[in-house]
């Protein structure tokens, strides 16, 4: 009854039952009454596995099924919206029999060219141990073996919020799983970055359902200038930088810095898009041109000009793929890989994943229910955040601790003059390609140009502690939300963290390390959680 009071309140386009029990004889009867305009696919006995769609939105084509998956093509009526694969799960209670039901989703990914592929359903298996609360803890061994297969297949579990268990047992000695879930390939990726699933309340049920929606692009802002790391592979980048940073400015050298790099980001722009080109294009081009060469020189295998044009050709074409790499590297943030590394697929993956997973697509509000319109959702941010920074301190301890004191030595040793090498080091020390500031320049480009830059990059620095002065420009920071959760959905489950600009951060790494090196008690203990544990780096964002 609560399965069929849902149904009736909901309007999905398509909808998978599992474990209905229903009489085969009974199934077109029982799901006239509840969705009368839907279409019904039940191929497996005792409603294992049902599909309902609204077949004025979509055609379902019947591929495959067993008695734990049927596996289906999903035909839009518009024709503008490309058709899709997708796998519905009601894996059996036994583990041999599901580890048939893992063989049989490996064939289905090798068998043919599934384009947009999603599987989701009951899986009655966990990815890791934290996927369970309560009970006996997982076997490793099945554990390996479920994601054994999901590699196999090419997928990764598609964004979701909600409970972070989709199964509970209902009883006194509580056992929580997270049976259920989306997974989905690459391509399916590419094309719905925004995609998610909300895992709802279970009501009546032990399982959650999970609600999948596939956005359009999310609505956002202009996306800010970011230096990327792959226009150093450019033969004319080095002049681009020497000309552009050549240009003179009037003012304090903290000024003429900001200015330098304004104009700098003009420059870099319009370079991108005139000179840089669009990499997807370039790598066509480019593999079309080897391969024309290739054909050539096997057509005439002892040409010595033809084979010197594919050779260069080839060169080309591996040049555009090193940079390609080194492009989907920075941006999908994975820098633990070695440079070299030929990961492209595994990198534009893990892009997909970042770029789904920084999106805040839906959020729950005050009253308990949940929005997923942006403008509220922004308008709710701003108003919890705001009220969280005008909140008075209810923190009895006093930030200055009177007892505390440094000696005549540690106070002279703070006070001398800022020195290039100490300006030098803290900027090397931080990461070359962390998360920038609003001006767009991670520590990368300061580093890789420092011959360039080093003047005035030190002077602007050597100005700030010389005059206590810092530009407004300077103190500029992007605030980023981190979830606290990994289903973060409501905005008390997220931390602000500020993203700073270059030179910033500089500035306060060579505090950090003055007073680090003082032989006193110093008063780091109540400077805050930033200069807690020196050990790491102090400025690492």
């Amino acid at each position: 009854m609560d399965v069929k009071n849902f149904l009736k309140k909901i309007s999905y386009p398509l909808i998978a039952l599992v474990e209905t029990k229903v009489e085969d004889h009974n199934a077109l009867k029982v799901s006239r009454r509840i969705l009368p305009h839907y279409k019904l696919l039940n191929p497996i006995s005792r409603g294992r596995i049902w599909l309902l769609w609204n077949n004025s939105l979509m055609n379902v084509e019947l591929l495959s099924f067993s008695n734990q998956y049927i596996h289906c093509k999903i035909i839009p009526t518009n024709e503008d919206i490309p058709s899709y694969f997708l796998t519905v799960i009601y894996a059996s209670n036994s583990s041999s029999e599901r580890n048939s039901l893992w063989g049989d989703l490996e064939i289905l990914e090798g068998s043919a060219n599934l384009s947009k592929w999603m599987v989701g359903g009951d899986f009655n298996e966990v990815r890791y141990a934290h996927d369970k609360l309560g009970g006996r803890p997982p076997h490793t061994r099945r554990l390996s073996r479920f994601n054994n297969c999901i590699g196999a297949c090419h997928l990764q579990d598609l964004w979701g919020n909600g409970s972070s268990f989709s199964w509970c047992n209902n009883q006194d000695a509580r056992i929580a799983c997270k049976l259920d879930r989306v997974l989905v390939n690459l391509q399916w990726m590419l094309e719905h970055t925004d995609s998610f699933y909300h895992a709802l309340p279970p009501g009546l049920s032990d399982h959650s359902a999970l609600q999948v929606t596939v956005y359009p692009a999310f609505p956002s802002g202009p996306r800010p200038f970011k230096y990327i790391s792959a226009w150093e592979a450019h033969p004319q980048f080095e002049q681009v930088i020497r000309q552009a940073w050549d240009r003179s400015f009037n003012g304090s050298p903290m000024f003429v810095l900001v200015k330098k790099l304004q104009y700098l980001k003009s420059v870099l722009k319009a370079w991108n898009r005139e000179s840089f080109g669009n990499i997807n294009d370039l790598l066509f081009t480019c593999r079309k041109k080897m391969e024309t060469a290739q054909e050539a020189s096997l057509s005439d295998p002892l040409n010595v000009v033809l084979i010197q044009q594919e050779f260069e050709a080839k060169e080309e074409y591996l040049h555009i793929l090193k940079r390609d790499e080194s492009l989907l590297r920075q941006k999908s943030r994975e820098l633990w890989l070695r440079e070299g590394d030929k990961n492209s697929k595994f990198f534009y993956s893990s892009l997909k994943a970042r770029a789904a997973s920084n999106t805040i697509r839906k959020v729950k509000l005050e009253d308990g229910s949940f929005s997923n319109d942006p403008e509220l959702i922004k308008a709710h941010a701003k108003e919890y955040f705001s009220s969280l920074l005008n909140k008075e301190s209810t923190d009895p301890t006093p930030v200055l601790q009177p007892s505390v004191r440094l000696s005549i030595d540690d106070c002279q040793s703070l006070c001398e003059p800022i020195t290039e090498q100490e300006i030098k080091e803290a900027l090397f020390s931080a990461k070359s390609l962390g998360s920038p500031g609003p001006d767009g320049f991670p520590a990368r480009f300061f580093q890789h140009f420092w011959d360039v830059v080093k003047k005035d990059f030190i002077q602007a620095i050597g100005y700030f502690f010389q005059s206590g002065f810092l530009l407004r420009q300077m103190n500029h920071s992007f605030v980023s939300l981190i979830p606290k959760t990994k289903h973060a959905d409501c905005f008390e489950q997220f931390r602000p963290i500020s993203l700073c600009n270059t030179v910033y951060k500089t500035i306060t790494k060579i505090l950090a390390v003055r007073l680090q090196s003082t032989r006193g008690p110093v008063p780091r203990a109540r400077l805050g959680s930033s200069f807690n544990g020196l050990g790491r780096p102090f400025v690492d964002a």
